[in-house]
């Protein structure tokens, strides 16, 4: 058994250090009093039966019946259907409680997001809630980490375009490979994610490459912000689908005829540019004000 990530995983499932000791020493010797528990662990035997108390609430322990109180550890396969039932229950009741609570709409404020898996979650709400189109720019690692979300939104009918950095076939999706992708995952300092959904919201990310760290991540559902984005990754987007079909030996009419389908790219076409435009919109206060012409003094003769 390997201890440190069993401790660490057990941890994980919100159990005390002291907590996950005594579990995996019961599953390596069970059953056992609480004092042979605490003799074998070198640890206080009042701290160990307050311990076994909360296991055993936990339903990470049985205790059987009879002199000597024995306890012994649960098989992991149940502790972990266990804590599965458990945390479906938790979550459908905060789900219920928070349904009713009204989410502030409106922020255009640019937020850091510091947690690796809070920047995946984010790029899974965000494909979740789109509901016209999402460009994403996004190397391998993290890639593969949403590859299910981005299949899911495909199926449901987003427009999905991905610019990829290693051959990638993602059905439905319209895909483009990075012109230099071998040079640019030489020499980029991280694991990349550019992701705009509707032009309206989007999420920039730079991970440590093989941990999972966040070296810089930000958010937005700024118009203007996410409306200037769509417009680089698009434009990034369409620059890579060119190079391969002049490479590709093309006529300029098949050319024009293939880019023709990305009209749909026009900010015109998408929600975020609808909401950009409602941002500007002129207020009932608004004045415009004439130009001050400059004062012109006497010329000294």
């Amino acid at each position: 058994m390997r201890l440190p990530e069993a401790t660490s995983a057990l941890h994980e499932l919100g159990f005390t250090a002291l907590e996950a000791e005594i579990y995996l020493g019961l599953l390596a010797e069970s059953p056992a009093t609480g004092y042979r528990v605490a003799q074998s662990l070198g640890k206080p035997t009042a701290n160990v039966y307050k311990a076994l108390e909360t296991l055993e609430q936990k339903g990470a322990i049985q205790v059987v019946e009879g002199a000597g109180r024995l306890v012994r550890a649960i098989d992991p396969e149940e502790l972990l259907a266990q804590t599965d039932r458990r945390y479906r229950l938790q979550r459908e009741r905060a789900r219920s409680v928070l349904a009713g609570i009204r989410v502030a709409t409106g922020d255009e404020k640019l937020y850091s997001l510091a947690g690796y898996d809070q920047v995946l979650e984010r790029v899974r709400a965000m494909l979740d809630r789109a509901g016209t189109m999402a460009i994403l720019d996004i190397f391998p690692a993290p890639l593969a980490a949403l590859r299910a979300d981005i299949d899911a939104a495909v199926r449901r009918g987003l427009d999905v375009a991905v610019e990829v950095y290693e051959p990638t076939d993602i059905p439905g999706a319209d895909v483009t490979t990075s012109w230099t992708p071998d040079q640019t995952l030489e020499r980029w300092p991280g694991d990349a994610i550019h992701v705009v959904v509707d032009a309206r919201e989007w999420i920039i990310a730079l991970l440590a490459r093989g941990v999972r760290r966040v070296i810089q991540a930000f958010w937005t559902a700024s118009p203007f912000l996410a409306t200037t984005l769509h417009t680089c990754l698009a434009s990034d987007f369409l620059q890579m689908k060119l190079r391969r079909l002049i490479e590709a030996g093309l006529s300029r009419e098949r050319i024009e005829t293939e880019l023709a389908r990305y009209e749909r790219f026009r900010l015109r076409n998408l929600p975020g540019f609808a909401a950009l435009t409602a941002l500007a919109a002129p207020l009932p206060d608004d004045t415009v004000s004439e130009p001050v012409p400059p004062k012109r003094g006497r010329r000294k003769e």
